[in-house]
């Protein structure tokens, strides 16, 4: 039974293309399709090139058969910019069927296809778009055809395969003019979809579901995420909606977002989970349960929390699971461990892989210790870095004959590792950043490190590891500040990363708020230099007097 149709006409004012083989020099042929008129038309312009590629200079067209004036600065967001092989719809159905276990999304019209080569400009075929949301299959089949001929057919219900955002026209309904006249429809359909499929899903499980709805994109797609989010749920039913922070990560939308949810997916990726991997899922008693069966981990409270949190950690959860060789004591260890807040500063993966050679070689009984010292220490920094450097060491067979205490771990390794050979780096300190960190107060002196060897042998005059920053001080990902007095003797060692104050140590690891005068300098240089340090844990902020104030008379 048909719920809900809406037809329309027109999508975009002009569709524009470019035509390799009229190309002359600095002249350039594009290809233009006047949505008025349904007439396609060539122009030669002086090309300049920008995002879109290479663009006319005059951006005022005219239609030459109706005479429509098209201006691309008030217009240009209902223009449909298409590059060899794109295709754009022309016009579109939406129409909604419900039918008894399930309701189905259909897209269907004429769309338009840039082909550069060709000297007929665009080719004009029929599309039709299909979602089924099957309820008792739970299932989300996308299908598209191209004059009545099947080319795609997927499930959505795989949240990682983002072939969807690409493939379907769907894309093209975004915030902007033609489009926005028919938002208020576009919401009453996902309104309607989601409701009818939550009563069917009710029916079928006999609880309530949790509500369906997630925000469109901002100037994104008005469906792309809320379908996706449904097709999610529908395999998932009992989990939460899929997070804005894990959508944009999925689909690369800010690179901002990778450090962060880049935890939250730890190598999966959308081959992991398949067609026969989601029916396990969805055959469960429920979705923790399908979850650990297809990650082959015990059916245990404490996992089955952290799963239910972060579902698809399932691989960083069953590495940890062999880690702690099947110990749950061990393996939420690890995992309190691993959830403070430093760890963006590190791969994940590789502190997990060198924690995997720990257990082989020394036992759980080891890692239990290693994670006490970890938990209790109040630099944890330094704790993860000694964890980090047994990548870094070449030689490990003698590190696991010789089975150093936890706590005297970081130190073993930071000797080993410079017994080792290291290539010699010039560090860029003539770079703006690094002249900025370089200045003098009166008799305090703050410098960079000219090169690796300076910067090791830093290291060992002060017993830190600051030798092993040299990848992350030649590449820029870190920057290296020296602190010394006029006699020129060392201070403090501190570390900046993208303006931010990260360590700022004594002698041995020290925190710089163990001596009140380096503690203020380092301040002081930091608000000259213009570092913040608000979050940096080795630096003591100075605290803002309150003036009384006066008495009213």
């Amino acid at each position: 039974m048909r719920i809900y149709d809406l037809y329309m006409p027109k999508l975009f004012y002009l569709y524009e293309g470019g035509l390799k083989s009229l190309n002359n020099g600095n002249k350039f042929t594009n290809m233009y399709h006047c949505s008025s008129c349904g007439h396609s038309f060539k122009s030669l312009w002086d090309g300049v090139g920008n995002y879109y590629g290479v663009r006319p200079n005059d951006q005022i067209i005219y239609c030459p058969k109706c005479g429509s004036r098209f201006t691309e600065a008030t217009q240009k967001n209902d223009f449909s910019f298409m590059a060899d092989g794109d295709y754009s719809p022309l016009s579109m159905r939406i129409s909604l069927d419900e039918y008894k276990d399930s309701l189905r999304l259909t897209l269907s019209g004429k769309e338009i296809v840039c082909d550069e080569d060709s000297d007929y400009m665009f080719h004009h075929r029929l599309y039709k778009e299909t979602i089924s949301f099957n309820v008792a299959q739970r299932t989300a089949i996308y299908k598209r055809y191209i004059n009545h001929k099947l080319i795609i057919n997927y499930n959505l219900c795989n949240i990682l395969d983002t072939s969807f955002s690409r493939d379907t026209n769907l894309k093209f309904l975004n915030h902007r003019y033609f489009t926005s006249i028919y938002a208020v429809d576009f919401k009453k359909i996902l309104k309607i979809l989601r409701e009818r499929l939550s009563k069917k899903l009710e029916s079928k499980f006999k609880f309530k579901i949790k509500s369906m709805y997630v925000c469109h994109e901002n100037k994104g797609s008005y469906f792309i995420k809320p379908i996706l989010n449904i097709a999610y749920r529908l395999v998932f039913t009992d989990l939460n909606n899929l997070s804005l922070t894990d959508y944009n990560y999925i689909y690369r939308k800010y690179p901002f977002y990778y450090g962060s949810a880049d935890r939250n997916f730890y190598d999966l990726d959308d081959a992991y989970l398949s067609d026969e991997r989601l029916k396990i899922i969805s055959k469960a008693k429920d979705t923790i349960s399908g979850l650990l069966e297809i990650a082959n981990l015990p059916n245990k409270p404490a996992i089955r929390r952290l799963v239910k949190d972060k579902p698809f950690l399932l691989l960083r959860h069953k590495q940890i699971y062999t880690i702690a060789q099947g110990n749950i004591d061990t393996f939420n260890n690890i995992n309190n461990c691993l959830e403070f807040d430093f760890l963006w500063r590190r791969d994940i993966r590789t502190l997990l892989n060198q924690l995997a050679l720990i257990s082989y070689n020394w036992g759980i009984e080891y890692i239990n210790a290693l994670m006490r010292w970890w938990h209790n220490s109040q630099d944890k920094i330094s704790c993860e870095d000694a964890i980090y450097m047994i990548f870094k060491l070449k030689d490990k067979a003698t590190l696991w004959q010789e089975k150093p205490a936890p706590a005297n771990l970081h130190d073993y390794l930071v000797t080993a590792i410079y017994k080792q050979e290291h290539p010699f780096r010039a560090f860029n300190i003539n770079d703006p950043i690094c002249r900025r960190l370089a200045m003098q107060f009166d008799s305090i002196k703050f410098y960079l490190p000219e090169n690796s060897d300076v910067l090791r042998n830093i290291g060992k005059i002060f017993r830190n590891c600051v030798g092993n920053y040299v990848d992350a001080v030649y590449t820029g990902k870190s920057n290296i500040v020296l602190m010394s007095d006029d006699k020129g003797k060392l201070k403090a060692c501190i570390e900046v990363q993208n303006n931010k104050l990260i360590q700022a140590k004594l002698f041995a690891n020290k925190p710089a708020h163990n001596n009140k005068q380096i503690n203020d300098e380092i301040i002081k240089w930091a608000d000259k230099a213009n570092i913040n340090y608000d979050n940096c844990s080795d630096i003591f902020k100075p605290e803002k007097q309150i003036l009384p104030q006066r008495e009213a008379v």
